[in-house]
């Protein structure tokens, strides 16, 4: 078996909204932690062999994952107040981007499959 190299500084991306600078961070351990939880949802099964599904959150998931890696120039976590007013589509593509930041969707899950690849072939 090959050796993993690995650094953890964490990967960013600059964003411009309104003519200011902001950042996309990758999620930190964390930040994955709270993004898993904030998923929500319990499920149980009934004596009957049924499916229960209990406290399944359904607010926006934009809202609940930029909060945790989209940050001002100052690097402050931009507020949920403050995204709750910018535009959908702006929303949307800032939340596409930072789910392929950190794995979160199929693209990134891809791309990190990718770097580990690389990173056990360069250290053999």
């Amino acid at each position: 078996m090959s050796n993993l190299i690995f650094q953890t500084s964490l990967k960013e991306i600059p964003v411009t909204i309104d003519d200011k600078p902001f950042v996309i961070r990758e999620l930190t351990g964390w930040g994955q932690k709270k993004w898993q939880e904030s998923l929500g949802g319990k499920v149980s099964v009934d004596g009957n062999g049924k499916l229960i599904v209990a406290d399944v959150n359904i607010v926006s998931p934009e809202l609940i994952l930029l909060p945790l890696c989209l940050f001002e120039g100052n690097d402050k976590p931009v507020p949920v107040s403050v995204l709750q007013t910018w535009p959908a589509t702006v929303l949307s593509s800032l939340y596409k981007t930072a789910q392929e930041l950190s794995g979160l969707n199929e693209k990134g899950q891809k791309a990190i499959d990718f770097e580990s690849k690389n990173s056990s072939t360069a250290a053999s």
